[in-house]
């Protein structure tokens, strides 16, 4: 099976654009196209009283263009490296509360 694309809910609008949520991915086989969710959508009413469920399919060639319609789902997004203590760092530290981790849960 080959990586076909995103599969995406509209969370709704902002500044005119649609609000895109990944839930899932479609791969393509053989015998057409499979999908795996990742996380299931909870159902709006639609105008007919029933609960639906729309979902949109971002292939993986057309997602440069994404962004027009709104959130590119599959954009790489850069995150901020933390870097490590150096040695000693933490030594002069004041420990503030020896108590058990637990001690401080109001319930």
């Amino acid at each position: 099976m080959a990586y076909y694309g995103d599969l995406c809910v509209s969370t709704g609008e902002y500044d005119g654009k649609k609000r895109w949520l990944k839930v899932g991915a479609v791969f393509e086989n053989d015998k057409g196209l499979s999908i795996k969710m990742e996380a299931m959508p909870l159902a709006k009413q639609g105008n007919d009283g029933y609960p639906e469920v729309w979902l949109s399919i971002f292939k993986k060639d057309n997602q440069q263009q994404a962004p027009a319609q709104g959130f590119a789902p599959s954009a790489p997004v850069q995150q901020p490296v933390a870097q490590a203590p150096q040695q000693g760092q933490f030594q002069n530290m004041p420990v503030q509360n020896q108590q058990a981790p637990n001690a401080q849960i109001p319930f």
